[in-house]
């Protein structure tokens, strides 16, 4: 918008008549007057213009009306100026210069003028804008101050920085500073009108009596006015220093309070020097030559012929820049850096610009602001830059279905929140919006001394305390609260920072702060067309801990005592204090711009354009709290995404597949096992399903005693009938956050297995169903760490449900109860322990045939074959329940060609290798991460044939067979052989070399020997009929002592903490016939102390024995008995 002074410049510049038929005079009078009505238009245009189309140049409207309105003002006065500048010689003789008294020239030409003028005219620009930016704080309480005296003391016991002013009546402090001080009562009957240096009225709140302490001696208590937006913290008036007898010494920086000298702080200009050189002024040329697109907006960097660092300053646009170049420049509060400057340039015109190198863009002059008014525009980082272009063009890649202006537009909004986005790990914001406190209550500081840390992890944590605390995630402590640090290794090799705060939640305090419903959440993004998620980068470390609850989050190490300055991992209530911070920071915009869940964020809208609007109003509301988000984790403008367990798309919300996958890709049973595992799951929920026995009937007929196995279509029809009922409603429901969830965990020697379930009216309602095989590394584990795995698991695939809600988890391994009383965890079982942390949960245990609907998840079939993966160990339970294993079977079970290709393609290590060898190209080696059956067959692949598309192996001839060929048999089929060849009549139930030597000799596959041994040692006929040999021993005779002290057994124990003596091991004797027991301390274990003490302390005293035994004394038979 144009000034009212520029609107009436344009409007004498409009009424001015033709000057080709005006006398001289006349258009001398009007041409001056115009010209300064034109000068002080143009100044104010600068002010106001520059700015607005600066802030403005993305705007393409607003350009076209400025530029238009700018043309025509510039034309005119250009072509005033140049007729004023040179007028014509008739003109200046009847002249009269103002300055020098002179006729013949004009006062702009006068040359006394000239030479009386300052080289650097006074910067009155400068001035200017420093009024102008205090004007936009609310209050000027000194303009254009050189130096500040100001005390550092404290207001009620809180740090404050205080402004002494002998000009101002009144002392004043800041409101904020009342508010975070604490239990002040501000009076409101106090207040009064209080005018500010630049005449505008401060808005003031009240009184408030404040305790004021300056220095380490100076105290006193002084009634002071609260005011709103004061650009000091406080402000000591003359009504605080005359009654003390205030003296200033500013010579040496000295006030005099009461007698009592005091050091005044002026952090900004401390010595005559600097005050010189903060008074400099310089020219600002181009750094290099550019190019300005037409109607952008760039920012350049400039360069000064002064030896500054890092000054800040004010940069003032040479006039000419807009004459000679038609480019536009802003005046700006900016820092040096290395003596160069940016500056922003604007071409408003319609083709591009070219700026030669050292072209003068305007002048710049250091400056002496204060904080309120500091506001400086720092010079470009190139490698920021370039960091954040890679991960917004990361950001901004989108399907195809997304406009290409909406794209465009998105660019253009990530550019300008760039401040969210995480570049790197420590790159995360700090928030004020709240603080973590930890409420223990009245419990007493929980100390717990360092764990020991193996040498050479001890630089690891070095490293990483140095990074923490440079990047101010901790700070050293000193408090009375110690928890223990442990160190997790990675998958990559590298560690992870971990402390174990198990001691501290059990005394925390809950937080009951309300999480939203879920049902309530997915019905209000139904409708909705477009979805953008967004994941906050550490959330927690975002958060700062409150300063009184800093040295609970202690931890203690090697080289110190730390605590935490922000929110940890691992603190029971951090979850409600992230909730309560997001809701705090997207208030208003929750519920119809987007719904927050904990540490999820989603934004939906209908339309694109609209989306991109809601996207905004969420980028300025974390910019403004000083949040981040993380660029990897989040996904912009899509269609279809999973958001809380279910998928959420144009077509409404939908149960995620995941929960119900295990049970629908359940493979129809090939055996008894199987066949008892799924009804085991089944019948847990049997109540749910109208006519359950009939529907199962056929599968129970299988498992009966003696029945040969033969899976019909009945039985398959009604295997699928039961699959299909649990996984639609009533056993599959919908979750109810009104009532605790229930989590069932299982593992095997397979796999693990996992249900979510609820009590609803006494019934238990299904969830969500879980399920996967174990690796070859996890099979290796023992009970109770494949249980834990199961349950660390569990909660990391229904985290949406769990977290921040208390559950109960069931389990049927008992020493789960106790897994909060695990002392010194390490490694794996460490940071497993962490994750658990998170949650709020109490273990319970349950027996087995209880837990038949987690247990037959953990035993489903192998997701690679679809068949079922033989355990590594079978119980007595296990061998009664599956006893179809070892049913009379059929002499040999016929399989045509087709058969055998068929099921040798099921097999996907048998079918690779018979496509490899069919085809003749079998690699030279075996691919990374084959399975052991494939690097066995890969190995023999000299030995390998295809006949009528079954896969053959060539056995080469020796003394004890002549040459033939063995089948390899797929894992379908292995069972039914070894039934056949141990179990039935070709078999006999012979011995382990036996029935492996018959199997050789039509079958191969790997780790035969193995499944045969294996077979023949679990076969229940084979274990109640065969004894096995028998060894012969002796009677057992008894020890007769016949009379007291007679026989003695010696025996020590150890070893315990070294007494003050010395002593470190218990030496305990005994009578047989008596029983009479005696105890010595001794401070070793060797033979001649040992020795030494039975005589001293027994043999001297009963007599010796006739004979001595011990089975833990080693030394014994070294003792010098003779």
């Amino acid at each position: 918008m144009r000034s009212a002074a520029c609107d009436a410049a344009v409007s004498v510049l409009a009424s001015q008549p033709n000057t080709e038929t005006q006398p001289a005079g006349a258009f001398e009078s009007r041409s001056t007057a115009a010209t300064d009505r034109i000068a002080v238009a143009l100044e104010e245009e600068e002010e106001q213009s520059f700015d607005a189309l600066a802030v403005g140049a993305h705007s393409e409207q607003n350009i076209d009306k400025l530029m238009c309105e700018f043309r025509r003002l510039l034309t005119q006065s250009v072509r005033l100026r140049g007729r004023v500048a040179n007028p014509p010689p008739e003109q200046l003789s009847d002249a009269a210069c103002w300055t020098c008294g002179k006729g013949g020239h004009y006062r702009r030409s006068c040359p006394l003028a000239n030479a009386e003028r300052p080289r650097h005219p006074p910067n009155i620009a400068t001035n200017r804008v420093r009024t102008l930016c205090n004007k936009t704080q609310g209050v000027v309480l000194s303009v254009n101050t050189k130096w500040a005296a100001e005390l550092a003391g404290k207001v009620n016991g809180r740090s404050v920085r205080f402004l002494v002013d002998t000009g101002a009546a009144v002392s004043v402090i800041r409101e904020s500073e009342v508010n975070m001080a604490g239990n002040v009562r501000i009076s409101r009957h106090g207040s009064r009108q209080i005018v500010a240096a630049n005449g505008e009225c401060l808005e003031t709140v009240g009184t408030a009596e404040l305790d004021i302490k300056l220095g380490d001696k100076f105290l006193a208590r002084h009634s002071m006015i609260v005011a709103r937006n004061l650009s000091h913290p406080c402000l000591l008036g003359t009504d605080f220093l005359r009654p003390r007898k205030a003296l200033i010494d500013l010579g040496d920086g000295r006030i005099k309070l009461d007698g009592i000298w005091l050091n005044l702080e002026s952090p900004h200009t401390p010595n005559d020097r600097n005050q010189r050189e903060a008074e400099q002024e310089c020219d600002i040329c181009l750094l290099e030559t550019v190019t300005l697109p037409a109607r952008t907006e760039v920012i350049v960097t400039g360069k000064s012929n002064a030896n500054w660092t890092t000054k800040d300053g004010f940069f003032e646009p040479a006039p000419k820049l807009v004459t000679n170049h038609s480019v536009m420049a802003a005046c700006s509060l900016s820092r040096t850096h290395r003596g160069t400057v940016p500056v922003r340039l604007l071409n408003g015109t319609d083709t591009p610009i070219t700026l030669f190198k050292d072209t003068k863009l305007g002048t710049y002059s250091t400056t002496y602001s204060t904080e309120s008014t500091r506001k400086t525009v720092e010079a470009p980082n190139a490698e920021s830059t370039r960091k954040y272009s890679e991960l917004i063009e990361n950001m901004a890649k989108l399907s195809h279905d997304v406009p290409h202006t909406i794209r465009r537009r998105l660019r253009t909004l990530l550019w300008k929140y760039k401040q969210i986005i995480a570049t790197d790990e420590y790159n995360t914001g700090r928030t004020n919006a709240c603080k973590h406190s930890i409420n223990t209550g009245d419990a007493s500081p929980i100390k717990q001394p360092p764990r020991r840390i193996p040498y050479h992890q001890k630089e690891t944590v070095r490293r990483m305390l140095s990074e923490m605390t440079n990047h101010k995630v901790i700070e050293p402590s000193c408090g009375p609260w110690s928890s223990p640090i442990v160190l997790v290794k990675k998958k990559d090799g590298s560690y992870r920072f971990c402390v174990d705060y198990r001691k501290l939640n059990l005394c925390t305090k809950k937080d009951a702060q309300p999480l939203p419903k879920i049902e309530e959440t997915l019905e209000t993004l139904s409708g909705a067309t477009w979805f953008s998620t967004l994941d906050m980068a550490s959330g927690y470390w975002q958060v700062e801990v409150a300063d009184e609850d800093k040295e609970k989050s202690a931890f203690a190490t090697p080289f110190g005592l730390y605590q935490f300055r922000v929110m940890p991992f691992g603190l029971c209530n951090a979850p409600a204090t992230f909730q309560r911070l997001m809701e705090t920071v997207l208030c208003g915009l929750h519920w119809t711009t987007c719904m927050v869940y904990l540490d999820d964020i989603i934004v939906f809208s209908k339309d694109a354009a609209e989306h991109l609007e809601k996207l905004e109003e969420v980028f300025s509301r974390l910019q403004g709290a000083g949040l981040k988000i993380k660029p990897s984790k989040c996904h912009l403008f899509q269609k279809r995404v999973k958001y809380l367990g279910h998928v959420v798309s144009r077509d409404g919300v939908q149960p995620d597949p995941e929960k119900i996958k295990a049970v629908e890709q359940w493979p129809s049973p090939k055996c008894g096992k199987e066949l008892q595992q799924f009804l085991g799951l089944a019948s847990y929920y049997r109540r749910f399903v109208k006519g359950f026995a009939q529907i199962a009937e056929p599968l129970h007929r299988l498992t009966e005693k003696g029945k040969l196995w033969n899976w019909t279509d009945e039985c398959d029809k009604a295997f699928l009938h039961l699959k299909a009922r649990l996984t639609k409603q009533p056993v599959l429901t919908d979750p109810d956050f009104k009532i605790p969830f229930l989590v069932d965990t299982d593992a095997s020697g397979d796999g693990l297995g996992a249900v979510l379930s609820q009590d609803i009216a006494g019934k238990e309602g299904v969830i969500a169903y879980a399920s996967r095989t174990l690796s070859k590394t996890e099979r290796k584990y023992c009970a109770t760490r494949r249980e834990m795995l199961a349950l660390v698991w569990a909660l990391k695939q229904f985290r949406c449900f769990l977290y921040g809600r208390k559950f109960t988890v069931r389990t049927d391994h008992g020493s789960l109860t106790w897994l909060r009383n695990f002392k010194e965890p390490e490694g794996q079982v460490a940071r497993w322990l962490q994750q658990l942390g998170e949650f709020d949960f109490e273990v319970i245990y349950r027996p087995g045939r209880k837990h038949q609907n987690a247990d037959a998840l953990s035993r489903g079939s192998c997701k690679q074959c679809g068949q079922h993966i033989p355990t590594s160990c079978t119980t007595i339970d296990s061998i009664a329940l599956s006893n179809q294993r070892w049913q009379p079977s059929p002499i040999w079970p016929a399989w045509t060609p087709a058969q055998l290709e068929m099921e040798q393609q099921k097999d996907p290590d048998i079918a690779r290798i018979c496509r490899w060898v069919a085809t003749k190209t079998l690699p030279g080696r075996c691919p990374t991460g084959s399975s052991r059956t494939l690097q066995s067959l890969l190995l023999q692949k000299d030995q390998l044939m295809v006949k009528d598309g079954i896969l053959l192996r060539r056995r080469m001839a020796n003394a004890e067979h002549k040459a033939d060929h063995q089948l390899v048999v797929p894992q379908t089929l292995r069972q039914d052989i070894l039934q056949c060849l141990h179990s039935g009549p070709e078999g006999g139930h012979l011995g382990k070399k036996k029935t492996l030597w018959k199997i050789r000799q039509r079958f191969y596959w790997p780790d035969l020997s193995e499944d045969v041994a294996d077979w023949c040692r679990k076969c229940p006929e084979c274990n109640q009929r065969k004894s096995g040999n028998k060894h012969h021993r002796g009677q057992l005779e008894p020890q007769i002592a016949p009379y007291p002290m007679s026989r003695i057994g010696v025996d020590i124990i150890g070893p315990f903490q070294r007494t003050e003596r010395g002593n470190k091991y218990i030496l305990t004797v005994q009578d047989y016939f008596s029983k009479w027991p005696e105890a010595y301390p001794i401070p070793d274990m060797t033979a001649s102390t040992v020795a030494r003490t039975l005589v001293n302390e027994f043999i001297c005293r009963y007599g010796a024995p006739e004979s001595l035994r011990t089975n833990s004394v080693r030394h014994a038979s070294n003792i010098p008995w003779e």
